[in-house]
């Protein structure tokens, strides 16, 4: 799971269906701590930990899809592309984001937009800094841990072990009698 600011953790909707982009990180940034600005600002980086250049990423707003691209902005504080906040809410609700390359393949995040914990209808004067890593080709969620095996019950083992003993000595008296039977016969 990727890390989500616990300040605005329910205020996200995280689709995690991602197949080759993977999300690390939602931080978000008070009016203070956003020196006034109201952007979505988003960072993409290889699995080394490298900042990449040129990544489509897509802002949803209702059914309208803005697409940016990350580039080298040295002056920006949070991230390689950044989405103005500046509509009403209006009917088309909350923003989202996702990247785009190829389409629908990244990790989204949806709920952005919404304004602060403390202002939730007023949507500006915030920002979220979203991280996103590129995942090496081929690689998939690990399988997850098998159940681990029950620990055997020692009485049923016990009762179990006491019958097979019992079937042994019937099948010992039952031996005895056929050759009784056939001593007779014989």
């Amino acid at each position: 799971m990727p890390v989500v600011d616990e300040r605005i953790a329910e205020f996200l909707t995280l689709d995690l269906g991602g197949q080759r982009w993977k999300l690390r990180s939602v931080e978000w940034k008070d009016e203070a701590e956003a020196h006034g600005l109201h952007h979505i600002y988003v960072r993409a980086f290889n699995e080394e930990g490298q900042r990449l250049i040129g990544v489509p990423v897509g802002f949803q707003h209702g059914t309208e899809l803005i697409v940016g691209y990350t580039e080298a902005k040295p002056i920006e504080e949070w991230g390689d592309v950044n989405f103005p906040m500046d509509k009403a809410m209006g009917e088309h609700g909350p923003y989202g984001i996702r990247i785009v390359d190829p389409e629908g393949s990244s990790e989204k995040v949806a709920g952005m937009g919404l304004g602060t914990p403390e202002q939730p209808n007023y949507a500006i004067h915030t920002a979220f800094v979203l991280t996103y890593e590129l995942a090496e080709d081929g690689e998939e969620e690990p399988e997850p841990e098998p159940e681990p095996e029950p620990e055997p019950d020692e009485e049923l083992l016990a009762q179990l072990r006491l019958a097979r003993a019992k079937c042994l000595e019937a099948v010992a008296e039952i031996d005895a009698t056929i050759a009784m039977v056939e001593e007779q016969d014989g």
